[in-house]
């Protein structure tokens, strides 16, 4: 019976050690293969779009070895892709920059040339008051130059649009002055009505604003179909705190899909005052 217990003892003892040196062994074959997979996950939790991600230096070319080379091939492509976009987002913000300038540049040059033509029209007719309508239209396209060449000089300074400049501007002054530019427009009749008495001093940019009313007014009569005689109805009006600048034409309307970009930032910045 003791030699049976001793046996059995020794046996178990063995058996136990055999197990905890197992145990031990199992222990380091699974952390050396789970170890890539956890540097694997963590690259991947870390992996974000304009971050440079290191690739991972493994030696061995078992499984292991393969995944790792396949995420490292990743990170190169998406790096790849990445700049890529850069570039293809650079290139429409510069498109869409190039656009809006010509957009501000061109809006101009179309009343200028309508109101030279009826100069030129007034003074082939010995019109009486060309001395009256040449002042009217010469201040007029002085303010409309200058808004130009403002626009020109920001553009070629590192291609920013021009600072905002805030001072104290008459709107109903403004709106005139274009509206004098585009109502000889053939086939439109444009009217201007305010109350004599309307308070329409405000705080703005005034070569800002005088973008503002040329782009409005030129896709008002851009939104009339050709076969129809074209009407834009502009009323200025107040309360107390703000003052109010209506614009109506009877041209075909806004598309539906175009309706969510109308108030697209610009950088306009336009200060109301009482």
């Amino acid at each position: 019976d003791n030699r049976v217990s001793q046996f059995f003892t020794t046996f178990i003892n063995v058996y136990v050690f055999v197990f905890v040196i197992i145990g031990f062994i199992a222990f380091f074959i699974a952390n050396s293969i789970t170890y890539p997979l956890t540097l694997i996950e963590e690259q991947l939790r870390e992996t974000k779009i304009g971050k440079k991600m290191d690739p991972i230096d493994w030696k061995g070319k078992d499984e292991i070895g393969r995944l790792i080379k396949e995420y490292n091939r990743m990170i190169i492509e998406l790096e790849e892709s990445t700049d890529r976009l850069a570039k293809s987002e650079r290139e429409n913000a510069w498109r869409e920059m190039a656009k809006q300038v010509a957009h501000e540049i061109k809006n101009p040059l179309t009343p200028m040339k309508l109101g030279l033509q009826l100069l030129q029209r007034a003074w082939n007719d010995n019109d009486p008051e060309i001395r009256e309508k040449f002042d009217r239209f010469s201040n007029t396209m002085i303010q409309q130059i200058e808004s130009l060449s403002l626009i020109a000089s920001e553009f070629s300074n590192f291609a920013q649009m021009p600072q905002t400049k805030l001072e104290k501007v008459d709107i109903k002054d403004i709106v005139s002055s274009v509206v004098d530019l585009y109502k000889n427009e053939n086939e439109i009749e444009i009217t201007l009505g305010y109350n004599p008495s309307l308070k329409s001093i405000i705080i703005a940019d005034k070569d800002q604003m005088i973008r503002v009313f040329n782009n409005l007014i030129k896709n008002s009569i851009q939104a009339i179909p050709s076969q129809r005689l074209g009407k834009i109805d502009i009323e200025l009006m107040n309360d107390n705190e703000n003052i109010m600048v209506i614009i109506q034409d009877n041209g075909i309307g806004i598309d539906d899909e175009m309706k969510e970009k109308i108030f697209i930032d610009t950088g306009l910045i336009i200060v109301t005052g009482k």
